[in-house]
């Protein structure tokens, strides 16, 4: 998990009411949830994500979103997608 934190601003830890919460890590957020609600019990430390990457990473879920809407609509689409046009 602490391979994510360079590529959120917060990171959360969501776990079963159940759940031994003096494992989670005190300076991470805590949500509490069940199958029908959820409750944030602890905020989490902001960081901010440098710009470049949070361009980055969005263009690269764009791209992403983009490609499966493409290849939903177009039966083709996966076959080019392989030509690596």
């Amino acid at each position: 998990w602490e391979g994510n934190l360079d590529w959120c601003d917060a990171f959360f830890f969501a776990v079963p009411a159940d759940f031994p919460v003096e494992i989670v890590p005190e300076g991470e957020g805590l949500i509490l949830a069940d199958a029908y609600h959820a409750e944030i019990i602890r905020p989490a430390v902001e960081r901010k994500l440098a710009a470049a990457r949070r361009k980055a990473q969005t263009l690269r879920l764009a791209r992403a979103a983009a490609a499966r809407l493409r290849r939903a609509e177009d039966p083709r689409a996966r076959a080019l997608d392989e030509l690596d046009l």
